[in-house]
């Protein structure tokens, strides 16, 4: 991943990441290392493509859950099931999207490996 320093335009922040441009006036902490915000604000970004893949079911319970801050108790309720059948439920979709996650994660990382410079020796 290829980090360009950030730069002004029209009066807002931006850096390039990769050739794509972030703005990064939206962040809150301006004590907050730049590249560190954005790299924060991609991971959100890659979350929420994960969360979209998941069925309606799963969707509900993560935006519940984690964004609409509603107890297991209340959700259970909400979707007419026990407390610990939603809690397995959470697990398993839990462990579904670290795994779309991770999967998309090491499809960069190889990605970026395969456009390495002829040159790059990795006999050292």
């Amino acid at each position: 991943m290829y980090i360009e320093h950030p730069y002004i335009y029209e009066g807002k922040y931006y850096a390039n990441i990769d050739g794509e441009g972030f703005m990064i006036e939206d962040f809150p902490d301006l004590n907050c290392d730049v590249e560190h915000c954005v790299l924060t604000k991609m991971e959100q970004q890659d979350i929420h493509k994960v969360i979209n893949q998941l069925n309606s079911e799963e969707r509900m319970i993560i935006y519940g859950i984690f964004f609409e801050n509603k107890t297991q108790t209340q959700m259970a309720e909400i979707m007419g099931i026990s407390r610990q059948m939603l809690s397995y439920k959470l697990k398993s979709t839990l462990n579904k999207m670290r795994e779309m996650y991770m999967n998309k994660f090491f499809k960069k990382i190889f990605q970026n490996l395969l456009h390495l410079p002829k040159s790059f020796d990795f006999s050292n």
